[in-house]
């Protein structure tokens, strides 16, 4: 499938910024006040001098709960696949943010493929010969490395969707997980635009072969999946 994958993540992660946080760091979001979140997409400075980041990186200011700082940003990275060399890309986009606004900045890289642990802590060192100068460390979400029934369980559509970018090696019925991933979304409160921008993660990331599609529209037939049906008929006149 010809797409950019990050600009597909980039718009569910805004769409579900507070659910992000929440469903891969709680401890983060807790000290958020999300009625305030505010994305600097479009204002991000693009003076030479200073720099740009990638358009498919997400920037958002948001205030927090405490008296002090007032004000932070949270930066999320998204990577189609892990890189070592990543680590200095998201250092250099740091230095930007920072000089560009200097408020303190949260860094976070997803990463859509690869990569063996799931959340983690990664780091980039700055030396120069036998001397280090700066350790540099920043969250890491490796998706593929998550477990997706796990995530599935947490009960939000939004983990329920990211699960089709997880590790499914552990479930016994992959078409099993697939139905009660897209069942998760339609049952959800979400209107339909946040639910089908949901199914189309779970379809690009989560494809069926010619015989597992007719095995899975049997499963769906059955009376639990009801508004799973449903998700996918709206999801068909959307594509066709």
């Amino acid at each position: 499938m010809n797409m950019n994958h990050e600009k597909l993540i980039k718009s569910v992660l805004q769409a579900y910024f507070h659910d992000f946080l929440y469903l891969f760091y709680p401890y983060v979001a807790e000290s958020l006040d999300f009625e305030t979140v505010r994305f600097l997409d479009k204002e991000l400075s693009t003076d030479i001098t200073v720099g740009s980041l990638p358009e498919e990186d997400v920037v958002a200011e948001i205030r927090t709960r405490e008296r002090s700082p007032k004000i932070v940003m949270l930066y999320i990275k998204i990577q189609a696949e892990w890189r070592e060399a990543v680590a200095e890309q998201v250092f250099q986009d740091f230095n930007i943010l920072w000089l560009t606004y200097q408020v303190p900045i949260v860094p976070i890289t997803v990463y859509l493929r690869g990569g063996r642990e799931g959340l983690a802590e990664e780091e980039y060192i700055l030396s120069h010969v036998i001397k280090e100068y700066l350790w540099f460390r920043y969250h890491s979400a490796r998706l593929a490395a998550l477990p997706a029934e796990e995530y599935l369980k947490k009960g939000t559509p939004l983990g329920a969707a990211l699960a089709a970018l997880m590790d499914r090696s552990q479930a016994e019925d992959p078409l099993s997980l697939r139905a009660s991933m897209l069942q998760q979304v339609a049952e959800s409160r979400e209107d339909d635009a946040r639910k089908l921008l949901l199914m189309k993660v779970i379809e690009t990331y989560f494809e069926l072969t010619a015989e597992q599609k007719e095995c899975f529209s049997r499963l769906l037939s059955k009376k639990e999946y009801h508004e799973a049906r449903g998700l996918v008929r709206k999801w068909a006149n959307k594509v066709s």
